[in-house]
């Protein structure tokens, strides 16, 4: 059994060493600040219009952090399992998490108040989404299954259970009315979000599929061998691969038509999608780049030493 897979399989576990990358890195990105508070990985971050960043970790919290002073604003605890994923409504008042302890809970984001919990798949949430106007909410799990629940006052509501994958559904989007999951079978699929139909893979990874990303006509992926790939949606067609790191590339995200990918080697790197070539590389972590996020020029990075770091963009 792999390491990676040992370590989510755990579900209730204390804090663990960090993780040194492959090899050392020379000349080191000079971070412009260092956000400190939680006490284990940082897996998740989304940023907020107010000039705020939210995080989550596998010290079984969230948190909301001032960016401009590196102060805690709000705690989000009541999971009892790491927090891999979080969604966030549009007006930016409802925080939703998806932990290891099989929930989702949902919390308002000024008050840091738990507004609900709900038990959504025994073994664990390893994903989350808002879509449709945010009327409902998509989750992957450790079962091998994605779900469409609908967002009501009682809680959430089972619609459709995507089932066909062989392993655990690590990430997932949706786009219309299509929805599309990323797996540790190495695949990524798209389903008709209505009827739970699959109508095409995506097959050119050759392990697990760790994050993925819709942007135009395209759909980005990460995955285990340290590859990232750009596919055609349509035709589910491998356009370009992103090579270059060393190890597990474990996010992904798009800011201004470039593709930025967080890695275990202790790099974040910035690519030109219409070459595939790295524009430039940060190497300011002296571990695993857990998350990223970008915002206004800054990129954020998490790090399995539990520190999100900001820099500047270069380039």
């Amino acid at each position: 059994m792999s390491p990676v897979k040992a370590g989510w399989q755990r579900r209730e576990r204390g804090s663990r060493t960090p993780r040194s990358p492959r090899t050392p890195k020379k000349g080191p990105s000079k971070a412009l600040q260092v956000i400190e508070g939680h006490t284990d990985w940082v897996l998740d971050m989304q940023m907020l219009p107010n000039e705020t960043l939210l995080t989550a970790s596998q010290d079984n919290t969230a948190k909301l952090f001032d960016i401009d002073t590196g102060s805690t604003l709000q705690t989000f605890e009541h999971h009892t399992a790491s927090v891999l994923s979080m969604a966030i409504t549009a007006d930016s008042t409802r925080l939703y998490t998806g932990s290891l302890d099989g929930t989702v809970c949902q919390w308002d984001i000024g008050t840091g108040e738990l507004v609900g919990c709900t038990e959504v798949h025994p073994k664990g949430v390893l994903a989350i989404a808002l879509c449709c106007g945010e009327q409902y909410m998509l989750t992957g799990s450790r079962d091998n299954s994605a779900v469409l629940w609908e967002l009501t006052e009682e809680g959430m509501v089972k619609k459709i259970t995507y089932t066909g994958h062989v392993r655990w559904v690590m990430c997932l989007a949706a786009e219309g009315d299509k929805v599309y999951t990323g797996s540790t079978d190495a695949t990524v699929r798209r389903w008709d979000m209505h009827t739970g139909t699959e109508e095409l893979q995506y097959k050119g990874h050759s392990q697990e599929v760790t994050s993925l990303v819709l942007h135009q006509e395209h759909m980005y992926t990460g995955s285990r061998e340290a590859v990232a790939i750009q596919w055609d949606l349509t035709t589910g067609a491998c356009l370009r691969q992103f090579t270059g790191h060393l190890s597990v590339i474990r996010d992904i995200c798009i800011y201004e038509n470039r593709l930025y990918t967080a890695s275990a080697d202790g790099t974040a790197r910035c690519w030109d999608v219409s070459t595939g070539s790295c524009a430039f590389t940060l190497t300011g972590h002296e571990f695993a780049v857990t998350s990223l996020v970008l915002n206004n020029n800054r990129i954020f990075t998490g790090s399995s030493d539990a520190k999100v770091r900001r820099f500047a963009m270069e380039g």
